[in-house]
């Protein structure tokens, strides 16, 4: 599984500076500066690059989403993308927020948070607390070993959170991005694992 991942790291390292010395060759060719054509989807660059085009990228560079439906993609900036990402945040904040991420190991959990940053915050963990991180380390192997489920902003299925989880058999779900920033010490969470559902049960 390591010698995998450090395969893949290799060739995404190597893809990325062939695009980028594509996305070079375009800018010279086109005088459209290389920082703007970095916020081009694929497909645009067989288009024309006129200035309407370009105001497009300038726009994007102030503020853009990109998000997923299931089905399609759809890209948009300015106001429209920051009410979006506004309503959303509203929602979590509601009674009874959930959290979505990706599984990483299987099971079904209640339990009280405790935010791991650093190694410093390790003295925190109790047996049975519920592991929260932007995403974790060896460093934090004892603590995990004490953890009745560990959740991650971070990672995906191969990251360390998800392999020592299922080493040792506790639920796991990575991948929520703003589980430390929602989630507080002591809440009560319940985590289902299951279906990537973290779901905050706060008085």
């Amino acid at each position: 599984m390591t010698t995998w991942r450090e395969k893949r790291k290799k060739w995404a390292l190597i893809s990325a500076h062939y695009l980028n010395e594509l996305v070079k060759e375009i800018s010279r060719r086109t005088n459209v500066p290389r920082e703007l054509l970095l916020f081009s989807q694929h497909h645009e660059l067989t288009i024309p690059l006129d200035q309407k085009y370009v105001n497009t990228l300038k726009a994007r560079t102030e503020f853009c989403l990109m998000f997923y439906d299931g089905e399609n993609r759809r890209l948009i900036t300015g106001d429209k993308a920051k009410q979006f990402v506004e309503k959303v945040k509203s929602e979590q904040q509601s009674s009874g927020e959930r959290l979505y991420g990706n599984v990483a190991n299987p099971g079904k959990i209640e339990g009280i948070a405790k935010i791991i940053f650093t190694t410093e915050d390790l003295y925190k963990m109790q047996e049975g607390d519920i592991l929260v991180s932007p995403c974790t380390r060896p460093e934090y192997v004892s603590a995990m070993k004490k953890a009745a489920a560990i959740l991650t902003d971070e990672g995906g299925i191969t990251s360390h959170a998800a392999i020592v989880s299922r080493e040792l058999g506790v639920p796991c779900i990575v991948g929520l991005r703003q589980a430390t920033d929602l989630i507080k010490d002591g809440d009560k969470l319940e985590v289902n694992a299951n279906h990537g559902i973290v779901t905050l049960k706060r008085q």
